[in-house]
């Protein structure tokens, strides 16, 4: 049943979450600021280390089994550390996919694109641990009834949205954009892109079955990801090397005073 479990919910989350992004005949570039990607990404990874700090050390009572959805329950599993380390090692090899750039972009465009994943994934964190503490879930594991390690208990209202999925999915979007944008003419761009689909996709299935993350879970964090891989990524790239058209991150001065300029050429 697991096997089937985890095709089943694969496929899903890879065919509803790919964000289709265009490839233009017009050539593009991918660009680095050096105020606002620096700011950005200490930004990021300033909120992805509060964010983290605010969640340790929260202590619930486990949850009532009654309390349980039929939907949940359907496809909740008990703790399988096994699979849980699958998981995790999906994950890592996902958020690395992004690196394989450095075998199709121009040798410029290689540290812009790092720039940008790095943004991403730090945004990405900060958001999923904010949601985890702003909603939190329990996990399946919790509803099992058993003695739960103290590494488990700590984590057992963490459930919503799922953190391994989302940074999948979010090194994933960021590698697909910055390969259907940057090197559409390449043969091995829609492999490439699919397969990093495909190990975010594998991930999220995992986490199901090791009892992690309800699908519901898997879902929203496949999400969060892909959104905010695409967009700021996005913002990155630059249609034929002038301003027009282009995604833009600026500071401005308008009648009221200061203001942060966010323009996208869709």
């Amino acid at each position: 049943m697991r096997i089937s479990v985890a095709i089943g919910l694969a496929l899903a989350v890879f065919a509803c979450l790919v964000i289709p992004v265009s490839a233009f005949a017009e050539e593009k570039t991918i660009r680095f600021d050096p105020f606002w990607d620096p700011a950005l990404l200490a930004a990021g990874f300033a909120g992805a280390a509060a964010s983290h700090l605010a969640l340790d050390g929260s202590d619930r009572a486990l949850p009532d089994p009654a309390d349980l959805s039929g939907f949940d329950a359907a496809l909740r599993f008990d703790y399988d550390e096994g699979l849980s380390k699958v998981s995790t090692a999906a994950t890592g090899l996902a958020i690395l996919w992004p690196a394989l750039f450095a075998l199709q972009g121009e040798r410029e465009e290689i540290f812009p694109a790092a720039a940008a994943c790095a943004e991403a994934l730090a945004m990405t964190y900060a958001a999923k641990n904010a949601m985890k503490a702003l909603f939190p879930k329990a996990r399946p594991y919790a509803y099992g009834g058993g003695e739960l390690s103290a590494e488990l208990r700590e984590e057992a209202w963490e459930s919503f949205p799922s953190g391994h999925t989302a940074l999948a999915f979010c090194a994933a979007t960021s590698f697909a954009v910055l390969s259907l944008e940057l090197a559409p003419e390449s043969p091995a761009t829609p492999w490439l892109v699919a397969g990093g689909y495909g190990l975010a996709a594998g991930a999220g299935a995992f986490r199901v079955l090791s009892g992690e993350h309800f699908a519901g879970d898997v879902l929203a964090g496949a999400a969060l990801g892909s959104g905010v891989g695409w967009l700021v990524t996005r913002l990155h790239i630059q249609r034929g090397g002038s301003e027009a058209g282009a995604a833009e991150l600026k500071a401005a001065m308008r009648g009221t005073g200061p203001a942060l300029v966010v323009r996208l050429g869709l």
